[in-house]
């Protein structure tokens, strides 16, 4: 594989590529490239949505590395699991999908549940404060989905300033996470081995998340489908044993429908008291309700819930079953656990007053330009892509192995690509060279 960039991890098979270039088409920050020889080239502009393996009719596009996982016995093994992990199990209950995790020999599973509730209040009261303040601009953006963030610094930075400035609920889990587990085992921080179990394949190459404490924190993330087979097994051999879980020491039993719903497009929001909120999934939705706000619309909203995957993070290219049947399961989970809130109110709006869910917005935009370098184009440069369109006049046939035309007119411009490989104006050049000796032909005789 080439690439100008190490944005994201993108395993490409060229044995297994047929050439068709859809991957090229799909991608929503035009970042893959396919030369004549079927090599792959991904640009510095990938956010990691998954988008190209989802479309590869031939299997020839992966999203992480294709290896078992191996777990470190020598060292505490602690692992963080998606609400995601436990839709991919119908008819199971999260307690026995931990106690598979533990069979597995993961010594801590750490779930979710209360930082989503944590960041639920803190996102309500954040919206109410900002009736009164106006601090931030209407509508805001959930920050929760990192896909939706990297886009928006491609393609919106314009609109960085209207996603809430609050911490990630996985940030929030995060926060002395080692020195916590190293207190309870009685063991030094570097002796703790921290796993993330994910459906989302942005989250799978920790290197490159949008918070430091991430990549400090988080020492290898995991697709759910790379995991689900050894689970499956080890669910199937199920003994009775102590699950043991964080924080708190409470049972798994007690997860919340909250957390439960947060995979489902519109499950962040429907655990929050905000009647001007809406939910919008898949990318192509996605891009097409940002250009709007760009536009100046749905200023009248107050909070809207970004997934850039179908059904939201049910449809995570890296989970397993199919996303309407995880949906069905979820819903039926919620009907068993109820929609309380585990957390005390009075707590959370102490810590909220503490600055504890924060997030340092000006590092992370600082952080999102230097990983996605703008390279804006001079006027001089814009006259010379309109005159190689010109030139071309082409029906974005994708064969010069750029997504459109005025994608490989801006590679020609910025050097990347050259004219030549522009199939159009060669069989243009072709057909003038044979008009040409046929006029010295004919001036000949």
């Amino acid at each position: 594989m080439k690439k100008d960039a190490p944005s994201f991890c993108v395993m490409f098979n060229e044995d297994l590529c047929i050439g068709c270039g859809i991957c090229m088409r799909v991608c929503p920050t035009k970042a893959i490239r396919i030369r004549d020889d079927r090599s792959f080239r991904l640009l510095d502009q990938c956010v990691g949505c998954g988008e190209c393996q989802r479309v590869c009719p031939s299997g020839a596009i992966q999203m992480q590395p294709d290896k078992p996982l191996t777990i470190d016995r020598k060292k505490i093994s602690v692992v963080i699991v998606s609400p995601v992990l436990f839709s991919q199990f119908p008819g199971e209950i999260p307690v026995d999908i931990t106690a598979g995790l533990k069979r597995m020999g993961y010594d801590q599973v750490i779930e979710l549940s209360d930082f989503l509730e944590m960041f639920q209040f803190a996102a309500e009261t954040f919206i109410r404060k900002n009736r009164q303040t106006r601090e931030a601009p209407w509508p805001l953006i959930s920050p929760v989905c990192p896909v939706v963030i990297r886009l928006i610094a491609i393609r919106f930075p314009g609109l960085l300033s209207h996603v809430l400035p609050l911490k990630r609920p996985v940030v929030l889990l995060l926060s002395d996470l080692k020195q916590r587990i190293s207190r309870k085992f009685g063991c030094k921080p570097k002796d703790i081995v921290v796993d993330h179990i994910t459906p989302c394949p942005s989250k799978v190459m920790t290197k490159h998340s949008l918070s430091a404490i991430e990549r400090k924190t988080i020492d290898r993330a995991f697709g759910i489908n790379s995991i689900y087979a050894a689970l499956f097994h080890h669910m199937e051999e199920l003994e009775t044993m102590e699950i043991q879980t964080f924080p708190m020491d409470r049972p798994d039993a007690s997860i919340s429908g909250r957390c439960l719903q947060w995979g489902m497009s519109g499950g962040e929001i429907a655990g929050m008291q905000i009647d001007k909120s809406m939910a919008i999934s898949g990318v192509q939705e996605t891009i097409n309700y940002l250009e709007k706000i760009e536009l100046g619309m749905f200023r009248n909203m107050e909070y809207i819930e970004f997934r850039t995957c179908p059904e939201s993070c049910l449809g995570g290219p890296l989970t397993v079953i199919d996303k309407y049947l995880a949906k069905s399961g979820v819903s039926r989970l919620i009907k068993i656990f109820g929609m309380g809130m585990n957390l005390s109110g009075t707590k959370l709006r102490k810590m909220y007053d503490d600055g504890y869910f924060f997030s340092p917005v000006d590092k992370i935009r600082s952080e999102l330009v230097k990983t996605f370098p703008k390279k804006f184009l001079s006027i001089q440069s814009m006259q010379e892509i309109d005159n190689i369109l010109e030139k071309i006049r082409g029906k974005n046939c994708a064969v010069c192995g750029a997504p459109d035309c005025r994608t490989f007119a801006e590679d020609v411009v910025r050097g990347e690509s050259d004219l030549e490989e522009c199939i159009v104006l060669r069989a243009r050049k072709c057909a003038e060279d044979g008009k040409d000796e046929k006029q010295a032909g004919k001036t000949k005789r």
